[in-house]
């Protein structure tokens, strides 16, 4: 099944259709019009699987009122939305040929979705969040770059936080435990019940980029549900097209990159995953070590190696968090100006 424009607007009115006719009143309550340009016109700097408080508020209470079969419907309805603005936007701006071609991919399977996942799937709270995924995709704030990897656009406050990580460093403290996002989670929790949540939310991101310097940067993810793809053939891919849009898109510094796996130890003991960190390396990125992992990256660390685990168990290994910035012109002399657009 091939999602082009015609069939995906074929799928929304048939599930707009559905929905109506099972749950009379809740289009008119949550218009999909309202949930998409809401999430279309947020902060474009703002992380992809950050939603607004509104928007979660408004699927929680269709799942609370009408059910989870309500709710996978009125977001396969959606993502047939999304996705037709997309490729809309790829017909103005095109990608390289493969990132083209992996939008397609993504596309075909999100609509093969349809038919075989469980109502489960489309939860946003789901674990690893996939849901959240595929919205960044179809939405166009996250693109695909070949492999098992995704960028998107961020604005970053790179000097503090090389800053911040070596202080950690001396510390001893864990990578994640001043984040901004939990600041942000505990500002909520305060303003919410005075209404003023969102409107407090962007006065704190204004005054928190004037007081510090941030560079626009894409910053690589990897999506889980592609891991068979996940090879140095397929990051070496990955890398070139990231390559055209940097020589595409003067205004972005480069790549930053955060995870357990650019842990140098990890490529000792998993010699299969040190690309991961060689590559960069070798081509010009500064690696910086950002502390002890949280409970959650060393669980991602151990659970999918048994001598990882063995290691950790032992205490042989402690996993710790690493990122890389790589600044955009040594990535366009490593991998750019010979790949197809």
């Amino acid at each position: 099944m091939v999602a082009s424009k015609q069939l995906l607007k074929d799928e929304e009115r048939a599930f707009r259709e559905t929905i109506e006719a099972l749950y009379p009143g809740l289009l008119g309550m949550f218009p999909i019009e309202q949930y998409v340009t809401t999430l279309q016109d947020k902060d474009p700097y703002v992380p992809y699987e950050l939603f607004p408080s509104s928007i979660i508020e408004d699927l929680n209470q269709i799942k609370v009122e009408y059910g989870p079969a309500a709710s996978a419907l009125y977001h396969k309805c959606s993502l047939c939305r999304f996705m037709q603005d997309t490729l809309d936007k790829l017909d103005r701006d095109p990608l390289p040929r493969a990132s083209r071609e992996a939008y397609g991919s993504w596309f075909n399977r999100i609509t093969e979705d349809f038919r075989t996942q469980p109502d489960s799937y489309y939860n946003i709270d789901r674990t690893l969040w996939p849901l959240r995924k595929d919205i960044g995709i179809c939405s166009g704030r996250s693109i695909p770059i070949g492999g098992a990897w995704v960028i998107e656009k961020r604005l970053l406050a790179r000097r503090a936080m090389i800053r911040r990580a070596s202080r950690r460093r001396r510390n001893g403290t864990s990578a994640r435990m001043y984040s901004s996002t939990a600041l942000r989670k505990s500002l909520a929790n305060i303003m919410r019940p005075l209404g003023i949540t969102n409107t407090a939310r962007h006065v704190i991101r204004a005054i928190r980029r004037r007081l510090t310097n941030h560079d626009v940067c894409y910053v690589i993810h990897t999506i889980e549900r592609n891991i068979l793809d996940f090879s140095a053939e397929q990051m070496d891919l990955a890398y070139r097209n990231l390559a055209s849009f940097l020589e595409k898109r003067g205004n972005v510094w480069g790549v930053y990159r955060s995870s357990w796996f650019l842990d140098p130890a990890v490529g000792d003991i998993s010699p299969g995953m040190a690309f991961l960190v060689q590559v960069p390396l070798d081509n010009g990125a500064e690696l910086h070590d950002d502390g002890p992992c949280p409970d959650s990256g060393i669980r991602k660390a151990t659970m999918m190696s048994l001598e990882r685990n063995r290691l950790y168990t032992s205490g042989e290994y402690v996993p710790r968090n690493f990122f890389y910035f790589w600044p955009r012109d040594r990535i366009i002399v490593a991998f750019g100006n010979d790949h197809d657009m």
